[in-house]
């Protein structure tokens, strides 16, 4: 949850829209994020997807839960919509944090090494979901390519990935496709 859907406005089409989704999405990270500590397993990982108004609240309730802050990565979306007010830099990019439960936790190296057999770095640029890709006109709606190079990393063949959001349904699409169990 953005805590943003109720008040706000946004750009569809090119045209200004209200951002009234008509439920409550202020769920803040302290009545969630505890809860993933207790269901995750000992060196389980818990990504976040978030906008600058919600970072440090986040970070400081999941390290307060017990997790560790084990890495910030940033999506970089060009051709993001432009910002409706003219008082600070375009939005063009988004924080997705990485926090692990201790433990020995996975990490999917090889399978996400770009095409060349480099490293993959922190910063993934890849563009909003468009076109075909784009459900039910879901404001944050991830493309499939990120979450596939996210469920790689993070989780191996054949294990579990929790959505408790569920948003347009991306997640259960790539880890079909990528043979992990979806919840």
């Amino acid at each position: 949850p953005y805590c943003v859907s109720n008040g706000g406005f946004t750009l569809r089409s090119g045209k200004e829209s209200v951002v009234d989704k008509n439920f409550e999405d202020s769920i803040t990270p302290d009545r969630y994020v505890p809860q993933f500590f207790e269901i995750l397993k000992p060196g389980g990982t818990f990504l976040t997807t978030c906008t600058h108004h919600i970072l440090p609240e986040l970070i400081n309730v999941a390290i307060e839960s017990g997790f560790e802050f084990r890495q910030q990565l940033i999506w970089f979306r060009p051709g993001s919509p432009p910002l409706l007010s003219a008082d600070r830099f375009q939005p063009d990019y988004e924080n997705i944090l990485v926090f692990v439960k201790p433990g020995p936790h996975y990490f999917g190296y090889n399978d996400i090494k770009l095409d060349d057999d480099k490293q993959r770095g922190a910063v993934i640029q890849m563009p909003q979901c468009s076109g075909q890709e784009r459900q039910y006109n879901h404001d944050t709606q991830k493309p499939e390519a990120l979450y596939e190079i996210l469920i790689k990393a993070y989780c191996p063949k054949d294990g579990t990935v929790l959505d408790p959001f569920g948003g347009s349904g991306t997640t259960p699409a790539v880890c079909k496709r990528l043979q992990r169990i979806c919840h």
